[in-house]
Order: structure tokens, then C-alpha cells, then sequence
């Protein structure tokens, strides 16, 4: 059975052609016009010279013709640009180097009736799509597509999962019905190129109004004319783009299916749950690494690194691994979405994961799955991780010859990063956006609680983690609410709690939700009091008690000490603002003056924390290194008529690593204190920064 084009994209489809034929209409009184006016100003400027000849007359002319020229090439510019997809980042392969992928490709573009790409070329990510050179004439032209797959996206699929995720991409061009599309598309590039994609042009009309102020008098008309153009064409892109979004997320439904009829409808609903995490591990994966640049430290193959993170990501989460990858579920992600409002985002260009796979479970589509890694399809999978990671890191500068970490060091370093500020897992989450307040230590050592039960579990459980979810989806939804309550986002319609609303009513929604806030905070504000009565009442049962409150009392010391650091390298940094904006050289000065000033007493904070042993253990071997270049001497800034960028540099990486220290140095004595609670080990804590 083959894929259907559904009521809904006929229907999508037809208000994008719609949408087309009117953007033609319009473009065509455009044109005619600007060629009417441009043949206006060739004769007469011609004429002119032809009545009169001299130089007045020569320059006048010349800048009528030069007008006509210019805005008659801007109404036609986009028969000329290319979208050309920059390849440095990619890594092509052949049939001959990867006879079983190549084969695999050439079966799933059978399967969905799609022609073989002209190219297959391999990325860094967590991805797969289908690209070409794209112009104007591509939409009366045949052009062939390349493929494009992802080296972090086979990390983490199995080939029947790879097979659904080509055949999605083949979907796209799988029947003549989806070239209108296409057409969607080169139409909102043509209004994208004259709207947006002048500097070529603003380059060559920048040159003609330099050769004389003659000329420059006729560039300044055909600007203002142009700018006529861009104004109607924004109106038109608005109009023609969100009926090209609806099409586009009709389209991804047909592709959907398309793939489901080739690969089976589980597959699909697997990679869709899992590459988000996979995408996240690979993130946090090359963050490690670009960390580490200023040690140099690289790594020679960074996908078994990826893969590792990946499936520790997902025993954290409690994600159990099935074929080697993460099981995710739509009940897992439920966990962390307790948002109750929905706004149907009219410009996405994919529908919601949710809308997807349950499309796609009611079609059921079973097909015989292949669960062997995606790595089975290539012949040498480390040798293509290799190459991969020589282009991923061939942008990277390092200072010396870079050390690779094998395997095992970079977990253990991984996790030690990992662990470096997470808290106990007893706590299932409590305390991670949850703040201490030193009026709540008051109120429990005022009351003097008596003896808790003994096992944080029962205080610290999955209802109440749940409950923190929920508050902060509130938070997520109140924001959104106030954006669609103040008129300034175009949605007409929204659900909140399962509800249909309109726009006008967001405001009584918002109060609704702003009431709900306070009454889970305030049941949250009494968790947290229990919380705290509950490690008194241990403090007291083991004899602790006087080291529990000067435990407790410090790290309020230590929290103070934090904010009043931070507001005092905000307020620099917003001294320095001044630099971003053209001033006269005596501004400038006076401000240089000001920023001394400011500058002396946060320069000895800074080399109090620099000479600080336990502030220095925190910092990387970079901050170490910036903060020592900035403590060295006393940097000039300015000296007419230049800015010295060197030294601006040097301040600005000094201040960076300075609040990465003081921030580190602070969520460090939170997890001393919270793991000391845990573990019932309580030890003073050690001097703050000030």
C-alpha cells in the first residue's frame, strides 16, 4: 500500500498555490512598472544629453541611466542567486567505499519511489536531510537532491530506524503532488533574496553613488525605491510564508507516512523519541571538548564518547536501554512536560512529536524490523568516525599538539564534570531550582521541631518532585499567557488545561494561572519548612545540632557574598557599555575615568579569589591563565583615536572567568551543604570569597 495525500494537504496545498498565483499578480505590477519607469529614465536621461551636451548634463544623465539600471536589477536580482549549501563541514562518501549503505539507500529510494540522490555525503550531527543548489530556474528544471546523513544520527539508531528516517527525507519528493512545495518554497526565496540578500547590491550602489554627487543623488532615489519594493514584498512574504508553513507541516505528515509504508511505523515513533536525547549527549559531548581547547585536549574519535553520554543520560533518567539505545517513551517525556497551554504555532514548519507519532500509531503499519546497530551498513565504522572527527575539530586552534583522551579518561573526566555540582540522588530533584531562604532556618530553630521520620524518601518523593514540575511549567505558561494577553503575538487561539480560548481571554486565563502559582508555592514553601525540620530533627538525634545551625548560617554568608559579586560585575560590565556605540573622543575619556574607578576595587576581589587555594582548585587551567594575564599590570583600554582590543580582551576573558569562580564557588558550598544533609556528615564550611 502507498501513501496517500490526504483532504488536509489538498486543502494546505491549495491555499499555498492560491498564495502563489496572488505573489505572480503582484510581482508582475511590480515589474511593469519598474520597467515602465526604467525606460522613462534611460530616454530621458539620453535626451537630455543628446539636447545638451556638457558635463552637468553627462552627469545627470548618466544618473538617470544609473537609476534605471539599478532599480530594474533589483526587481530582477533573483534570477541570479544561488543557494548554494556550503560543504566544508561534509564528508562525501561512494558506492565504492560503502557498497552496503549504498545499497541500503538505493533499496529505500525504490521502496518510496524516489530517484537515487546525485551525492551521499556524511555530517557531524544528530541528523539526515536532503539539500540541492537551489535557484530560480530549479523550479522548471529537474535537479537532483543530494542525501545527507548524519554521524552522530547513526550512533544512535538501529537500520530499521535509519531506513524510516531516509525514507521520510525520499517522502518529501516521493509524488508530483508534493512539487507545489517546492514551488512554495522558490517563491518565499525569491521575496527572502530581495528582501534580505541586498549586500552584493548595496555594495555595487554604494560604488556608484562614490563616483560623484551627481550619481549619489540618483542612488539615494533608486534606495528609496527599492525600499517601496521590499515593503510590498514584506507584506506579500507574510502572507505567502505562513501558508507555505501550514503545506510544510501537511508535508511532514505525507513523509511521515511514506515512511511509515516503507519502514514500518514503530521505527519512525523510536528515533523520534530518542533523538532529542541523542542530540543533547552530543551536545554536551563536544561542550566537554570545547572546554577543554585552552588545556588542548582533544579527542581522536568523539562518537564512542557521544554514545557513552548518551546511554548515561539515560540511566539518570531512568531510561532503560533497549538494542543498545534509549527506550525513550512518551510517558517519560510527560514527566518533564506538565504544561497545561497549547498554542498551534501557525509559522513551524513541523508539526509537534506528540501529532506525529500519534498519526502514526493510528496507521500501525508493521513491517520485519532489523535492530542491528546502523553502524552494520558501514564497512569501517570506526575509520568514518575518525574522518568525521578530523573535519568536526579541523576549525579548532589548539597552541600545542593537542592530547587525546582515550575511551575510559574521558568518562571518568566526563562524569566527574557531571557529578562535579549534582546533587544527592535522594533529593529526586528538590533542590534544583528550589532556594533556601535564611527566615525559613529562623522559623524552624524558633520552633524547635521534634523528632521527623527517618527516611528522606518520604519527604523527598516523586509526588512532590512532580509537584516542582508542575510549578515550573505555571511559571513557562504565566509568561506565555502574559505575551498572548498584551496582543503582541498574532495568536488568535489558544487551549489551556484541555480548553479552547481566544486571544481576548488570555487575560482571564492569566489570573487563573497566577492564582494556581501561588497556591502550589505556598504548599511548597511549607515542603520546604518540612525539609528543614526534617534534617534539624537528625542534626539534634546525633548531637549536631550547634554545627547544624553555623552550617547553615555560613552558606547564607556564602549566598550574600555571591549575589553582592555578581551585582558588582554587572554593574561593571555595564559601565563598560559606553565602548559599543560611536562617541567623541572626550565621552570616551571621561568614561575611561569612571571605569578606573570601578575597576580598582573589583581587580583586588578578583586577586583575592585568584590567591585563594580553594577558589583556584575550581578554576580551569584558561581562568587560571586569564586571570593571571589581567592581575599582571594595569591595562590601558584607550589613547586617541584607537581602542585597545587587545586589552579590552584580556579584561573582558578576566571578568568571564571571575564569574564562572565565584558562581562555581557558590553552587559548590550548596552541594557541600545538601550532600552533608544526605549523608548526615556535617562539616564547617570553609571561608566565602569576600
Amino acid at each position: 500500500m502507498n501513501a496517500t495525500v490526504s483532504a488536509s494537504f489538498q486543502q494546505q496545498a491549495t491555499r499555498a498555490v492560491s498564495s502563489i498565483v496572488l505573489f505572480v499578480l503582484v510581482y508582475l505590477f511590480l515589474f511593469i512598472a519598474v520597467l515602465g519607469l526604467s525606460v522613462l529614465c534611460v530616454y530621458g536621461g539620453v535626451m537630455l544629453i543628446l539636447a545638451k551636451p556638457s558635463f552637468i548634463t553627462l552627469m545627470l544623465g548618466g544618473g538617470m541611466v544609473g537609476l534605471a539600471f539599478f532599480v530594474f536589477y533589483f526587481i530582477i536580482k533573483f534570477l541570479f542567486s544561488r543557494n548554494k549549501v556550503d560543504r566544508s563541514a561534509l564528508l562525501e562518501v561512494s558506492a565504492t567505499e560503502e557498497p552496503a549503505l549504498f545499497e541500503f539507500i538505493r533499496e529505500t529510494a525504490a521502496e518510496t519511489g524516489t530517484p537515487l540522490p546525485k551525492k551521499v555525503y556524511l555530517s557531524s550531527d544528530v541528523n539526515a536531510c536532503v539539500f540541492y543548489d537551489s535557484g530560480f530556474w530549479s523550479m522548471l528544471l529537474p535537479i537532483k537532491k543530494n542525501l545527507q546523513i548524519g554521524v552522530g544520527l547513526v550512533n544512535s539508531v538501529t537500520v530499521s530506524e535509519l531506513k524510516a528516517i531516509i525514507a521520510h527525507e525520499f517522502g518529501h519528493f516521493s509524488q508530483r503532488s508534493m512539487k507545489v512545495g517546492s514551488y512554495v518554497y522558490h517563491v518565499n526565496h525569491v521575496m527572502y533574496n530581495m528582501l534580505n540578500d541586498n549586500e552584493s547590491y548595496n555594495n555595487m550602489i554604494g560604488r556608484f553613488a562614490n563616483m560623484s554627487g551627481y550619481f549619489s543623488f540618483f542612488a539615494g532615489i533608486a534606495v528609496k525605491i527599492a525600499n517601496g519594493i521590499q515593503w510590498v514584498l514584506h507584506k506579500m512574504y507574510g502572507f505567502v510564508n505562513l501558508r507555505y508553513m501550514a503545506l510544510s507541516r501537511e508535508m511532514e505528515f505525507h513523509a511521515d507516512e511514506v515512511a511509515a509504508y516503507a519502514a514500518g511505523s514503530k521505527p519512525l515513533v523510536t528515533s523520534l523519541l530518542r533523538l532529542d536525547l541523542s542530540a543533547q549527549a552530543l551536545d554536551e559531548t563536544l561542550d566537554f571538548y570545547s572546554r577543554r581547547i585552552p588545556e588542548n585536549i582533544t579527542s581522536g574519535n568523539v562518537y564512542p564518547h557521544h554514545r557513552f553520554v548518551m546511554q548515561r543520560l539515560a540511566h539518570t533518567s531512568g531510561v532503560q536501554l533497549q538494542h543498545g539505545l534509549p527506550d525513550v517513551t512518551m510517558d517519560f517525556l510527560s514527566r518533564f512536560n506538565k504544561s497545561k497551554l497549547v498554542v498551534k504555532n501557525q509559522w513551524a514548519s513541523h508539526p509537534e512529536t506528540e501529532e506525529r507519532i500519534g498519526k502514526l500509531e493510528i496507521l500501525a503499519v508493521e513491517k520485519e524490523q532489523n535492530n542491528a546497530g546502523a553502524w552494520s551498513l558501514f564497512k569501517s565504522p570506526a575509520a568514518t568516525q575518525e574522518k568525521m572527527n578530523a573535519v568536526l575539530f579541523s576549525a579548532v586552534s589548539y597552541t600545542e599538539e593537542p592530547a587525546q583522551l582515550s575511551e575510559k579518561e574521558f568518562s571518568s573526566a566526563y562524569i566527574a564534570d557531571a557529578e562535579r555540582f549534582r546533587y544527592h540522588p535522594v533529593f529526586n530533584g528538590y533542590y534544583d531550582n528550589r532556594t533556601l531562604k535564611a527566615e525559613d532556618l529562623e522559623q524552624v530553630l524558633k520552633e524547635a521541631p521534634a523528632d521527623m521520620p527517618d527516611e528522606a524518601a518520604t519527604i523527598f518523593s516523586a509526588e512532590v518532585a512532580e509537584e516542582i514540575s508542575v510549578l515550573n511549567a505555571l511559571e513557562s505558561d504565566i509568561r506565555s499567557l502574559e505575551t498572548i494577553a498584551a496582543g503582541n503575538t498574532g495568536i488568535k487561539t489558544f487551549d489551556y488545561n484541555g480548553i479552547r480560548y481566544t486571544e481576548k481571554e488570555a487575560a482571564v486565563v492569566l489570573e487563573d494561572a497566577k492564582k494556581q502559582q501561588e497556591m502550589l508555592e505556598a504548599k511548597l514553601r511549607q515542603h520546604d519548612l518540612l525539609a528543614l525540620k526534617f534534617f534539624y530533627a537528625n542534626a539534634r538525634r546525633s548531637g549536631n545540632e550547634t554545627q547544624w545551625k553555623e552550617r547553615y548560617n555560613r552558606f547564607f554568608e556564602v549566598e550574600a557574598a555571591f549575589k553582592a559579586a555578581v551585582e558588582e560585575h554587572n554593574a561593571y560590565l555595564a559601565t563598560t557599555e559606553f565602548m559599543r556605540e560611536t562617541q567623541s573622543y572626550e565621552f570616551i575619556e571621561a568614561n575611561m575615568e569612571v571605569l578606573k574607578q570601578k575597576e580598582a576595587p573589583l581587580k583586588e576581589k578578583m586577586r583575592r579569589i585568584f590567591e585563594s587555594e580553594e577558589h583556584r582548585a575550581l578554576m580551569t587551567a584558561y581562568e587560571k591563565a586569564a586571570l593571571e594575564k589581567y592581575l599582571s599590570c594595569e591595562w590601558t583600554y584607550f589613547i586617541r583615536p584607537d581602542y585597545y582590543n587587545d586589552a579590552l580582551g584580556v579584561m573582558y576573558e578576566a571578568l568571564q572567568s571571575y564569574y564562572n569562580t565565584v558562581f562555581n564557588f557558590y553552587r559548590m558550598k550548596r552541594k557541600e551543604l545538601f550532600d552533608g544533609q544526605a549523608a548526615g556528615i556535617l562539616t564547617p564550611a570553609e571561608p566565602n570569597f569576600t
